[in-house]
């Protein structure tokens, strides 16, 4: 108990001794984009994430404020008001998925696949890279509102 007690003082007094032993909250998704930098610190597959997410019931990015991985390893999930207006965004269901687009085959808002940027596309439009994270790679975006 003696050692336990020593070890809680020193992170009170110390808090970067508690964030390297126990670690810290990592923003993973900010306003329906996942925030690539930390994505990639976390090592973790887009299936793991997008897994992580659906078990919180989100079935796009655009119902998503704020998603936080825990240092405990759980998915912390901040979603818009039910009152805002739903936003586009990457949707995550494994069917919808499997088919990316290089081309737009409607006009309308679409989602990078890499980063889940939104923007507007015209049909059969030339490549677009993504002005995120330069890829092109895309899918129509899904303004599905959350349930519940």
């Amino acid at each position: 108990t003696g050692l336990y007690w020593l070890c809680n003082l020193l992170m009170r007094r110390y808090p970067r001794l508690s964030d390297w032993l126990e670690g810290k909250p990592m923003l993973l998704i900010e306003d329906g984009r996942i925030q690539l930098a930390t994505f990639r610190k976390m090592r973790l597959t887009q299936k793991e994430l997008f897994g992580e997410l659906r078990q919180q019931q989100v079935e796009h990015l655009g119902q998503v404020r704020l998603a936080y991985m825990e240092a405990t390893g759980n998915l912390s999930v901040y979603f818009y008001p039910t009152t805002d207006p739903v936003q586009a965004g990457l949707p995550i269901r494994p069917e919808r998925c499997e088919r990316l687009l290089r081309r737009a085959e409607t006009a309308g808002p679409h989602a990078c696949f890499c980063c889940g940027h939104v923007q507007l596309l015209a049909t059969d439009a030339p490549t677009t890279t993504c002005p995120t994270c330069q890829k092109d790679e895309w899918l129509p975006a899904s303004t599905a509102e959350r349930a519940g």
